[in-house]
């Protein structure tokens, strides 16, 4: 197990880093794994992951010049490639306005506490920040407008039961505008348990709009760690589209630090086949005057099980706040399960802030309406949950990026129904 191993942190930052990641690293070691009774990971347990699975750390290579990149069916302004956490110059090409450093160049100050904190006793969390690889800090420069998403692309190839942790900051400046498509891939046939820890900052007035696709295969066991600081009048938007991964976990916090901030936060998960895919976000509005809102919607197939877990934190000075949580998720068998826990926490009066969570099956009137006018079932359930499913994609601006979600999306539920 890996809290019988030495836990090692790799050579990298300032004084003031190595000293927050040791801390991370002493609050890991007094705390454990998490058991299920921890609140945290109720629904997601840990423990048993790594004891069934024997994760351990092991010496990564952290170079190559043979990867094959994604092909898309759009174009990009630009490709930043990680392998195994590591960022490769050699294969990235970067838009004008935008520059790559190493993480522990800009990490110090306000920027390092933040990306080094535990508002949560998250010990999952504490062992990424102790033992993450330097990453890449991303820098998009004031008033730069990036037109075409710009792909962050990240591959792991490891050894069977490797351990591994990564951490990058990504910071939008003031006026910028930019979004950010992350796709991922991994070597064949080779288990291993990856943590991306991703600290993003949006200056006064930014927008920054991040999509990840998580389609990696069964080997792939992850935690990923998304947080965001917004200063006053920007905007942060996090779409995740969970389909791969035997297991697939999704912390996400967003934090307002001034008034006029927005927050959106959206989310399809599909888990089957026995994957579990848990999501568990916080969006903390702290300051007069801002807005947050957040859909996730969860289809599980087989005996696959799905995780919605949100909090909507409202301050007392937070007034004027406008925030939105909503739930939904479609069981396709008996087997399969959904635990949804929307949360409200609220101390200012003069609010407007709702949530609420519905889990069912498919509407088998639908079905059979459909087949009378000469659908397959397979067909009819298959454009019923791409119905389900837009509700998610429709939020994306950019059409050719939608369109690359649905694609991917009905590619899945063609697959649920592919024997049948």
């Amino acid at each position: 197990m890996l809290t019988e191993t030495q836990v090692k942190t790799a050579g990298w930052g300032n004084t003031e880093v190595q000293a927050l990641r040791a801390r991370a690293l002493a609050f890991f070691e007094e705390k454990g794994l998490p058991e299920v009774k921890n609140e945290l990971y109720k629904y997601s347990n840990i423990q048993r992951l790594f004891t069934e699975n024997g994760f351990r750390e092991t010496e990564l290579k952290t170079a190559t010049d043979t990867l094959s990149l994604p092909e898309l069916p759009f174009a990009t302004s630009g490709t930043l490639v990680l392998y195994n956490g590591v960022f490769q110059p050699a294969l990235s090409v970067l838009p004008a306005g935008v520059e790559v450093q190493a993480a522990g160049t800009i990490l110090n100050g306000s920027l390092a506490a933040q990306t080094f904190a535990l508002p949560e006793p998250d010990a999952v969390k504490a062992l990424a920040l102790a033992t993450a690889s330097e990453g890449v800090a991303l820098l998009i420069g004031e008033n730069v407008q990036v037109a075409k998403p710009l792909l962050v692309f990240s591959y792991t190839d490891v050894e069977d039961a490797s351990s591994l942790a990564s951490l990058h900051v990504l910071t939008a400046g003031k006026n910028a505008s930019a979004s950010v498509l992350m796709l991922h891939a991994h070597a064949a046939e080779k288990r291993f348990f990856a943590q991306q820890v991703w600290q993003y900052f949006t200056a006064e007035g930014a927008a920054l709009r991040v999509y990840d696709m998580q389609n990696e295969g069964p080997e792939s066991y992850t935690i990923n760690h998304f947080s965001a600081l917004q200063a006053a009048n920007s905007t942060f938007s996090l779409t995740t589209s969970s389909t791969g991964s035997a297991f697939m976990r999704n912390n996400v916090r967003a934090e307002h630090a001034g008034e006029g901030c927005h927050t959106e936060l959206n989310g399809l998960f599909m888990p089957s086949e026995g994957q579990h895919i848990d999501n568990r976000t916080f969006v903390g509005h702290m300051f007069p005057n801002c807005t947050s809102d957040e859909l996730y919607k969860g289809i599980a197939a087989a005996n696959g099980k799905g995780v919605f877990n949100g909090k909507v934190y409202v301050a007392r000075d937070a007034q004027k706040t406008n925030a939105y949580q909503s739930n939904k998720n479609v069981l396709l068998s008996r087997e399969a399960t959904i635990n949804s826990k929307p949360e409200l926490e609220i101390y200012a009066d003069d609010v407007k802030c709702s949530h609420g969570s519905t889990t069912g099956q498919l509407d088998e009137q639908s079905i059979f309406y459909m087949q009378a006018r000469g659908i397959r079932q397979a067909e009819a359930r298959k454009l019923l949950l791409l119905a389900f499913a837009n509700d998610v994609f429709e939020r994306i601006p950019d059409m050719e990026l939608r369109a690359f979600f649905e694609t991917e999306a009905g590619q899945r539920f063609a697959a649920l129904y592919r024997s049948r």
